[in-house]
């Protein structure tokens, strides 16, 4: 039993007692519903008291699944960017040093998972789930992977996530994320404050000899009213070569081929940066 009723959707994440290596994912609307189908599962013997309690109970955020596969280069973080490291530092507020990390830390490619036999189930129609899931509670074992884009207006959001959680790893725990890593997210449509997001419009920083004002921007009116917007949710990470990173073998991710004009897979950058380091004499930059 939770200590207090929430009105959310919510997930339970619990060790299979029957194998240890996976997990069981329970899907409720609220915490009502969640406890009667814990109780449920234990009856048929899929959940028992000790998994129960290592077990996770976490909100379920709405929206698309994707896996974001990154590469961090300390070998770039050492370079200088030119006016580019200076004008990032300004805008995000951000001293040098920072502003390079996060220049260094490359967007890869995007890729989701294709799960049996939850996908299976979701292609049914609606009337049909409702009766099959009286009978049977989905597993979700990763079978597939496909390759993803993200609206380009989206990506500054993606980044601005992956940056705080690469530097807030080399501040907790250094030397920080090395190399290849991902992150799972969900990018939902809510409102801005419900996540501790204040939206802010920043008209003092100026790059170029011209100083700008609001009227430069063209802005004449704020909503008073409450701010919507995507908004990426990081609900899972990956300190390796992701699983799903096998769809760009052969061809390359779509950001990583347009960032280096050529077919550049993890693997591919994974040796690059070994190569780099090897040349410049600096290997011990790149391993731990």
């Amino acid at each position: 039993k939770l200590k207090e009723f929430i009105d959310e959707p919510l997930v339970l994440k619990a060790e299979n007692p029957r194998r240890k290596f996976e997990r069981e994912f329970i899907f409720a609307a609220d915490s009502g519903d969640l406890e009667e189908k814990v109780e449920k599962e234990m009856e048929k013997g899929n959940l028992n008291k000790e998994v129960l309690e290592r077990a996770t109970v976490e909100q379920l955020v709405l929206g698309p699944q994707a896996n974001f596969n990154f590469f961090f280069s300390p070998l770039n973080a050492e370079s200088e960017w030119g006016d580019l490291d200076d004008a990032f530092a300004k805008i995000h507020g951000l001293s040098l040093e920072e502003a390079r990390i996060c220049l260094a830390n490359e967007l890869l490619s995007i890729d989701e998972r294709r799960e049996t036999i939850f996908d299976g189930v979701r292609r049914l129609p609606a009337d049909v789930q409702l009766k099959l899931l009286r009978k049977i509670v989905p597993s979700f074992e990763v079978t597939f992977h496909a390759i993803l884009s993200v609206r380009e207006s989206l990506l500054k959001e993606v980044l601005r996530c992956a940056d705080a959680f690469l530097l807030a790893t080399r501040e907790y725990e250094p030397p920080g994320i090395i190399g290849a890593w991902a992150f799972q997210a969900v990018i939902t449509w809510d409102r801005v404050d419900k996540f501790g997001l204040r939206p802010t419009i920043k008209l003092d920083v100026s790059i170029g000899t011209e100083t700008k004002t609001p009227e430069s921007y063209g802005l004449f009116d704020i909503s008073g009213k409450a701010i919507y917007a995507h908004i990426p949710v990081m609900h899972d990470i990956a300190f390796r070569h992701g699983g799903g990173t096998n769809v760009h073998i052969g061809i390359g991710g779509q950001y990583s081929n347009a960032k280096y004009n050529r077919r550049m897979s993890t693997g591919d950058r994974i040796a690059l940066e070994v190569r780099r380091a090897l040349r410049k004499g600096k290997l011990d930059l790149i391993v731990t």
